[in-house]
C-alpha cells in the first residue's frame, strides 16, 4: 500500500555539481514562511561508513531513508510542502553507476538489494514517492568542474571518475525516466544556465 500524503512532496535530484543544494536554498528563503515550507535534508549517515562493506553501506542508507520519510509523514499536518534534497532516488542512481562502472560482482548485488529494497518498501508503505521529481542535469565534465573546490582525497575521488559520472548521467537521463516518475518528472538543464534562471524554472515547477 502506498503512502497517500494530502501535502506535495518533492524530490530534488540529479547530477553532482548540478545546482540542487543551491537553488533549494535559494527557494526556502524567499518562500518557507508563505508557502508552509519544510525541507528535508540529504541523507546523512550520523557514523563513520568508510570501513563498511557496499552492502552493509547500502542498508544503512536505506535505514536512514526509511527515517527521513517517518519523519515526513509525523509532521504531515504541519507544513504544505516538503522539499527533499535528493530522496531514495539517489541510492539507486549511486549503485547504479557503481554497478555499470566497476561491473564486479559485489557492486552489482548492492545494485540490485538497493533497487528491489525501495521498491517492496514502497509497495509496503514505508517510503513516500514524491509527488514531483525535479531533476537537475549537467555533463560530467562540468559536473566535475563545478567540483574542483572540493578536496580530493580516497573518501570522495569517485565524484571525480568521469565513467562513473557519465553512468551516472545515463540513469538521470535514460534509465530514470524509463523505470520511475514518468508522468511526474521534471528536467532542467543546467549546464550553461545561470542559477537565477534555474530557480525561475524550479519557481514554475511548483506553482508558487
Amino acid at each position: 500500500m502506498n503512502i497517500e500524503l494530502s501535502n506535495k512532496t518533492i524530490a530534488f535530484e540529479g547530477m553532482p555539481g548540478s545546482g540542487k543544494s543551491s537553488v533549494l536554498s535559494r527557494i526556502v528563503s524567499k518562500f518557507r514562511t508563505i508557502h508552509s515550507i519544510d525541507v528535508i535534508d540529504q541523507t546523512i549517515v550520523d557514523e563513520n561508513i568508510v570501513h563498511l562493506d557496499v552492502l552493509e553501506r547500502s542498508k544503512k542508507f536505506i535505514l536512514a531513508e526509511i527515517a527521513k520519510n517517518e519523519s515526513i509523514i509525523f509532521d504531515q499536518n504541519n507544513y504544505r510542502f516538503f522539499l527533499l534534497d535528493r530522496c531514495y532516488i539517489s541510492l539507486i542512481a549511486y549503485q547504479y553507476s557503481l554497478a555499470k562502472t566497476f561491473s564486479s560482482y559485489i557492486s552489482n548485488k548492492a545494485y540490485n538489494l538497493i533497487r528491489h529494497s525501495i521498491i517492496n518498501l514502497i509497495a509496503e508503505g514505508k517510503l513516500i514517492e514524491p509527488s514531483l521529481l525535479i531533476v537537475f542535469i549537467t555533463s560530467p565534465s562540468i559536473s566535475i568542474d563545478r567540483r574542483k573546490n572540493y578536496l580530493f582525497d580516497q573518501d570522495n575521488e569517485i565524484w571525480f571518475n568521469s565513467l562513473f559520472l557519465q553512468n551516472m548521467y545515463d540513469f538521470y537521463t535514460q534509465e530514470l525516466y524509463s523505470e520511475y516518475f514518468t508522468n511526474k518528472s521534471k528536467f532542467i538543464i543546467t549546464n550553461d544556465v545561470s542559477i537565477d534562471c534555474v530557480e525561475k524554472a524550479v519557481i514554475k515547477c511548483l506553482n508558487l
